[in-house]
């Protein structure tokens, strides 16, 4: 009521700021009643009033019916464009690359005043969630040349560069990794997040570019770093290495790598029971048959049958296992089919 009594001149000027803070406080009725008051300022211009109208909207849980007011209106006041990209980004909705270059160049044009970086705070931020990393990465460096070196500013940039290479990690693709990895430098930048940088780790394991992963998980105590090392190990070709970055580590995933590396170190029995262990059969079996364990062989088989995608006909050989030790009875040998049970098994193996 006090902000509706105030003179034109300075309801036009206080409002838009008014309405934003009492939208963003979820005091929706106060920020009706200080927009209305706005809009009937006769200073105030009537073609603003659709950004207004786009908070109360936002307020209101309609962010969607928001963005579509701002395309509608399609202008270009660094307010409009400011709201536009957040509105997109909350929504997720696609913001067409010619408006990004228009928002780009207008931020270029306030870059001296608290709208330009935050502008381009926003750009990158859609560039990098719309897979656009290169363009998001041509982004940061140019923010980071306009800003000044202060704490501030420092954090600002730290946490958008950590936002591009975690959105690259999780949603970029192989090819873009591989070259941001091999253009840029600041992916080993300490100030990048934990769950970045083991994403990063991870991907870049499963393309076999492993020398980076030390570099990324550097001395993080927890069993995902030290999952990442033993699989790099692992793709390295060193499973000793793998089986040394476990020590300590009995979880899950651990353990799964651990059976890995044992059955790459020809320690077939123990590959077996830890992958009986942790209930993966298929690979239990394979496992148990190279050590020749025939027990467990048969124990796996009875529990719940060889996989489809296991060569030969490895039930029988389970089944079978243990009176088939005497290779050349001729029973066993009608038992097993035409084959013999040692050429069965060989097979298999």
């Amino acid at each position: 009521l006090t902000f509706s009594r105030l003179p034109g001149v300075l309801r036009a000027l206080l409002g838009a700021r008014m309405v934003e803070i009492l939208a963003q406080s979820g005091a929706i009725d106060a920020a009706r009643v200080v927009a209305d008051s706005v809009t009937r300022s006769p200073w105030f211009p009537p073609s603003d009033g659709g950004l207004l109208q786009a908070m109360l909207d936002r307020a209101r849980g309609y962010s969607a019916d928001a963005l579509l007011r701002l395309e509608h209106d399609n202008r270009d006041d660094p307010p409009d464009v400011q709201a536009r990209l957040d509105l997109a980004l909350e929504t997720q909705a696609a913001v067409p690359a010619p408006y990004l270059e228009d928002a780009s160049a207008l931020a270029a044009t306030e870059r001296n005043s608290d709208s330009g970086p935050a502008l381009m705070a926003s750009i990158l931020r859609v560039q990098a969630r719309s897979g656009m990393s290169e363009d998001a990465f041509a982004t940061l460096d140019r923010l980071e040349r306009w800003m000044a070196e202060t704490g501030e500013n420092r954090r600002l940039l730290d946490q958008l560069r950590d936002e591009v290479w975690n959105n690259l990690a999780r949603r970029g693709s192989d090819l873009g990794i591989v070259q941001s990895v091999l253009a840029r430098e600041d992916w080993r930048d300490r100030a990048l997040s934990r769950d970045t940088r083991l994403a990063l780790a991870g991907r870049l394991i499963d393309l076999g570019l492993v020398t980076p992963v030390a570099d990324l998980v550097g001395t993080d105590p927890s069993p995902d770093a030290a999952h990442m090392l033993a699989r790099a190990s692992l793709a390295e070709g060193e499973p000793r290495q793998a089986l040394d970055r476990l020590q300590g580590h009995d979880d899950t995933v651990s353990r799964q790598i651990r059976a890995a590396a044992l059955a790459r170190l020809g320690d077939s029995a123990g590959a077996a029971a830890e992958f009986a262990a942790l209930g993966i059969p298929d690979q239990a079996l394979r496992n148990a048959i190279a050590a020749g364990d025939w027990p467990l062989v048969e124990s796996l088989s009875a529990a719940g049958g060889p996989s489809a995608d296991l060569p030969g006909d490895l039930g029988s050989v389970g089944a079978r296992a243990r009176p088939c030790r005497n290779r050349t009875g001729p029973a066993n040998r009608r038992q097993i089919g035409r084959a013999s049970c040692r050429e069965r098994v060989c097979s298999v193996v």
